[in-house]
């Protein structure tokens, strides 16, 4: 089994590391999609994003928003994550520039619809999705 590091920031109070491109991600297990928190101009043109679709509903941060869906390639500690979808959304006030879910996985293949539509349904239930 390949056991990998990532470096922590200790003056945070919250789990953020420092990824190898100079980004930072807060690590939240309670977040279910992957969130670009910063400029979409940074998403796009140094990371190469692509935009999948606009508007897309996103419950948590106290209530739902919207925000842009995105196709980006990152590295994670040595764990390369290509075509991970994240949704990106700068009104969130935060000092880092992305979240990263437990579930990037789980998201991706949802994504990709090969998530049951009963399995789907469970989901937003048990998250208070936007989506209905």
């Amino acid at each position: 089994m390949k056991q990998y590091t990532m470096k922590l920031d200790s003056t945070r109070q919250r789990p953020v590391v420092i990824l190898d491109n100079g980004l930072t991600a807060l690590l939240d297990t309670g977040a279910y999609i992957p969130v670009w928190t910063d400029e979409e101009d940074i998403l796009t043109s140094e990371l190469g994003a692509e935009l999948v679709r606009k508007d897309v509903p996103l419950s948590g941060f106290g209530g739902c928003t919207h925000g842009n869906m995105y196709k980006v390639n990152i590295d994670i500690g040595g764990i390369l994550y290509p075509n991970m979808h994240l949704i990106a959304n700068n009104d969130i006030n935060a000092t880092f520039n992305l979240i990263l879910s437990a579930y990037v996985k789980i998201f991706i293949n949802f994504i990709n619809g090969s998530v049951r539509s009963r399995q789907r349904k469970e989901w937003r239930k048990r998250s208070g999705s936007c989506v209905k």
